[in-house]
């Protein structure tokens, strides 16, 4: 007997990205990974081109061949990828967050709470002190130009500097300012990204979407859903991105200019395939009961942000289909190589006493997540 597990996946895209951009990702770490050796530990995560030819890569990335436990190097190419050298900053640390203008100048974010600077394409690097006081890793960093700058925490953190970094001014969050409230222990209050357009800062923390005038922090929410946002420092203008692809741009005093629809991705959309996966012979043998669980997925920013990872994973043990009838469906998806985007209660089949069991297991994780009255919202939806 063998136990089928079926995962259904809730997909938040955070960064959008095209087979064109994935492409050209991919052909950079492809000419990387001739020069260098990429262990399992590695992460590329950031791919910053300058222009056509000048390249800087960063993430959680180590010299393998002097020391892998230590995390300070940087990848930088000046012919489009044809050569590679490793560059150093001061520091130990996952790089997080970066910002970088065509010039030359650099400004990199991790675990190690600090700043790093370049102003020659990543080449020397210098090290500005830590901006949070408390201390904080640095998880999202965004700079208007050389000197002015904002910065947002992995805990709570956030600060703005008019003297890029040397000192920085803690301002109040979202959380802070009782938007919305988490448990004492909850990881619930890092802020993803930030940005300032003229006066107007613009944040995500929790999941959601805030914004303020610099000159009176007073963090509100859109009054419509938006679940990313986008400045054009040039235009002076403010992108936010809606449900069914609505894009809102919006000027610098927060004027409604245009609404556009975003064209679908065609890259994210294309069906998923697992070739190292013997699906046939392991539906041949009898299946004792289904457990199903629900992953939520974010992509992050290795390979042009296209690549999905879990950011968690409920222990959906107490979710059981033992419906025979169930199976066969099941076992159709499976064999299929499409995309299945909703499972539905009919074809699946499923019991009075499955329903049951979901219905315990939902409620008790709703209860989990009422740690939040505002925060993002986590459920396991069950289509009928």
């Amino acid at each position: 007997m063998k136990t089928l597990i079926s995962i259904i996946s809730f997909l938040l895209v955070a960064a959008t990205c095209n087979s064109q951009t994935f492409d050209k990702t991919e052909r950079i770490i492809a000419s990387l990974k001739l020069k260098y050796k990429i262990s399992e530990y590695d992460k590329l995560d950031d791919i910053m081109c300058f222009n056509k030819d000048t390249i800087l890569i960063s993430g959680y990335l180590g010299d393998n061949k002097t020391s892998a436990e230590i995390k300070n190097i940087v990848y930088q190419t000046f012919n489009g990828g044809k050569n590679w050298k490793i560059r150093r900053f001061k520091g130990d640390a996952w790089i997080y967050d970066t910002h970088y203008e065509n010039d030359g100048k650099v400004w990199l974010g991790g675990s190690d709470e600090y700043v790093h600077f370049s102003t020659d394409y990543g080449t020397t690097w210098t090290t500005k002190p830590k901006p949070f006081n408390p201390l904080n890793r640095v998880l999202s960093i965004y700079m208007i130009d050389s000197v002015y700058g904002i910065a947002g925490g992995l805990s709570n953190g956030l600060a703005i500097t008019n003297d890029n970094w040397q000192t920085a001014k803690q301002l109040p969050t979202p959380l802070d300012q009782n938007k919305f409230s988490i448990s004492k222990n909850s990881s619930r209050n890092r802020i993803d990204k930030v940005q300032i357009v003229d006066s107007i800062i613009l944040i995500n923390q929790n999941e959601h979407i805030y914004y303020s005038r610099l000159n009176h922090i007073d963090w509100q929410v859109f009054n419509i859903p938006t679940r990313n946002f986008s400045v054009n420092q040039l235009r002076k203008t403010i992108e936010l991105y809606s449900i069914r692809n609505k894009v809102y741009v919006l000027d610098a005093k927060l004027n409604l200019l245009v609404i556009h629809i975003e064209p679908d991705d065609a890259y994210l959309n294309q069906p998923s395939r697992n070739q190292k996966v013997d699906i046939t012979s392991f539906l041949a043998s009898d299946i004792k009961f289904t457990n199903i669980k629900a992953v939520k997925f974010d992509f992050d920013k290795m390979s042009g942000g296209c690549m999905p990872f879990a950011l968690y994973k409920e222990n959906a043990k107490g979710l059981k289909v033992n419906n025979s009838e169930s199976f066969s469906s099941l076992k159709n998806i499976l064999k299929t190589c499409e995309l299945y985007k909703k499972p539905i209660a009919q074809s699946l089949k499923f019991s009075e006493a499955d329903l049951t069991d979901y219905y315990c297991y939902y409620n008790k994780i709703k209860t989990q997540r009422q740690e939040e009255k505002y925060g993002a919202e986590i459920s396991l939806t069950y289509w009928t």
